[in-house]
Formats: structure tokens, sequence, C-alpha cells
């Protein structure tokens, strides 16, 4: 298993390991390249709480694109929400059930 060091920005900030990650069936999160990069723990609910938390862990670099597109357009003027709402149905889907295209 390689590791890639990720590069600081101008700011000093370590960017996050890109995308896309998924959950396993024991809530561990993967990188595209199948790397582990985090685990749900465990969760009061037990073993599914702890999988549908990976869920949502997983999809955070799709929610961040999501909302990083809607900012950057209502900065130069109106929305096409149209244009945002495929991605961002598929993000929400994942962060909710894992369920990828």
């Amino acid at each position: 298993m390689t590791h890639d060091v990720i590069e600081s920005d101008q700011t000093g900030k370590v960017g996050h390991t890109p995308g896309p990650w998924t959950c396993n069936d024991v809530g561990l999160i993967l990188s595209a390249d199948d790397d582990i990069i985090g685990q749900a723990g465990t969760a009061p609910g037990g073993p599914d709480e702890s999988v549908s938390n990976g869920f949502l862990i997983a999809a955070a670099p799709d929610l961040l694109a999501a909302c990083k597109a809607i900012q950057h357009d209502s900065v130069i003027g109106p929305i096409t929400w149209t244009a945002h709402m495929v991605p961002l149905i598929a993000a929400i889907a994942k962060a909710e059930s894992g369920v990828t295209e």
C-alpha cells in the first residue's frame, strides 16, 4: 500500500485525501485507491449505525464539491439550480445509503 504526500496550498493548509471515498460493510472509509483513510467507529445504535455514519463520512468530498459549485455560481450571478441538482442529489444519496452511480 503506497501513500502519496499531499502538498499544502499557499496558506499552509494540507488538503484532504482526494475523493471519491467509499465505506465498506464494517465502516472503513476507503480512498479511490482502496487505502483505508478512516473508520466510522462504534456507534450507540450498533454496527448498522456505524456503517451509516461511514456512508456520511465517505460522501464528504462529493458534498463539499457540490457546495463549492453552488457557492462559486452564487458569487458570479444567479444560480442555475438545475445544473447543480444532479451532483447534489447523488451526494445526498451517497451520504444516506452509500449508493454511488
